[in-house]
């Protein structure tokens, strides 16, 4: 596969936080970069790429007003 180089110009505070990244996962910053960019541009169903979240919605109480009214909304119940 042909390779490009692209210029990207950053922050001083994200390229460190990349630099950090990609040591942390023992990597290259190129590799950090083209691993990060393939998982933005993958055409991925919402719920794949949301998944990770399920459950983490948690209300205080039953009868919460809010919370009715999303069940009453929710078509999955």
């Amino acid at each position: 596969m042909r390779k490009t180089i692209l210029a990207v110009r950053l922050e001083e505070e994200l390229r460190e936080a990349v630099n950090r990244r990609a040591a942390a996962e023992g990597t290259t910053v190129s590799g950090f970069v083209r691993e990060t960019l393939r998982e933005a541009v993958a055409d991925r169903p919402v719920g794949d790429r949301i998944r990770h979240l399920k459950g983490t919605v948690r209300l205080e109480a039953d009868d919460d007003e809010w919370r009715t009214t999303l069940r009453s909304r929710n078509w999955r119940r």
